[in-house]
This record gives C-alpha cells, structure tokens and sequence, in this order.
C-alpha cells in the first residue's frame, strides 16, 4: 500500500508449498493426505524506518476441503523486512506509468 506520494506505507507477501504424495502409474499408488506450507509476512512501515509486522508459519494437511491450519506468529528477522522492501521496490518498479 501507497500513500499518495508514492511512499511505502504496508506491503505484505506469501508463498504457499504443497507437497503431495507421489503419483505414478504404478500399482502401489500412495494415498495419504498432502501437506501445506504456507509462509507469510506482513505489517506497515513507519516515517522512521522501523518495520511492524508479523511472520507467520502454518502448516495443514490435506484431509478434507477445508483443511485445519496449525499457524505460529513469530517476529520478522532483519533479513525478513530488507526481503519486503525489496518485493515492494520491485513491485513499484514494475508499475505501469500513466500518461499525462
């Protein structure tokens, strides 16, 4: 999110893993449940730099349509926040221009 001037004033990013069981076509097809791994982080920027957000890691399996997630706040490393300024340079980066 951007204030009017252009300024960072949130940003968030996800990514989410699946990891199914293997599917061939062999006879001995495994059925278990797949699991999910979604990894997150998300806050607001403020004038001084300083960076309020969390880190989330959840975890679900695959059992039915509407799997139970098992999430774990955590505090952003420096590293964290450095890679979402990043993500959200590159985003206002790519923006498309509007004409005068």
């Amino acid at each position: 999110m951007l204030d009017a001037a252009g300024t960072v004033l949130s940003a968030s990013d996800v990514v989410l893993y699946r990891n199914a069981p293997t599917d061939n076509s062999s006879k001995s097809h495994d059925s278990s449940p797949g699991t999910l791994l979604q990894l997150s982080i998300g806050g607001r920027f403020e004038d001084d730099g300083s960076f309020h957000g969390t880190r989330w890691h959840s975890v679900a399996v695959e059992q039915d349509d509407d799997p139970a997630w098992e999430s774990t706040p955590s505090e952003p490393s420096p590293d964290d926040v450095e890679g979402l300024r990043t993500v959200a340079a590159e985003l206002i980066r790519r923006q498309p221009r509007g004409t005068s």
